[in-house]
């Protein structure tokens, strides 16, 4: 059965990982380009992450209230999964361009190596999922390979 309201989610929930991932390009190029501009656009980030949030949240809990995350085709699902740790990724990636930027390679406060550290650790994780995501629907193009993972949530909600 197709439900309409669960795929106007899913489009709003793609369009806000999408700016989001926009404005952290954004904020790593004017960070070059215009540092001084770099305050004014930061104030857009929280409402953008608020939308983000909400239209996952609404998204998700369309699924769990109407149960209709059984139709999501297991391709559909590995998208939703890569578009996330997408997100997630060049979040990651312009919080450390973001801290290597503002210090020029030389930490000023007490604790800036410790940020860097942990801007760098996240990084790398962000990018082992992004990268374990790809893989996954990649593979999941070319061979028609469903991840054990995503067969087995499949499994589940059609028993329901």
């Amino acid at each position: 059965m197709h439900c309409p309201e669960r795929e106007r989610l899913r489009e709003a929930l793609r369009i806000a990982l999408q700016e989001m991932a926009w404005i952290y390009e954004e904020e790593a190029r004017i960070a070059q380009e215009q540092p001084g501009e770099l305050e004014r656009f930061r104030e857009i980030i929280p409402h953008a992450k608020e939308r983000q949030q909400e239209a996952a949240s609404d998204y998700h809990f369309h699924l769990a209230k109407h149960r209709c995350a059984s139709e999501l085709r297991p391709g559909e699902m590995l998208k939703d999964q890569l578009d996330r740790a997408r997100a997630t990724h060049l979040s990651a990636a312009a919080r450390f361009d973001l801290l290597i930027n503002e210090n020029h390679g030389g930490m000023q406060e007490p604790d800036g190596s410790f940020l860097l550290q942990q801007a760098g650790k996240q990084m790398r994780s962000a990018l082992r999922r992004y990268m374990t995501c790809l893989n996954r629907y990649s593979e999941f193009q070319i061979s028609g390979t469903v991840p054990p993972d995503v067969a087995l949530a499949e499994d589940t909600f059609r028993r329901r």
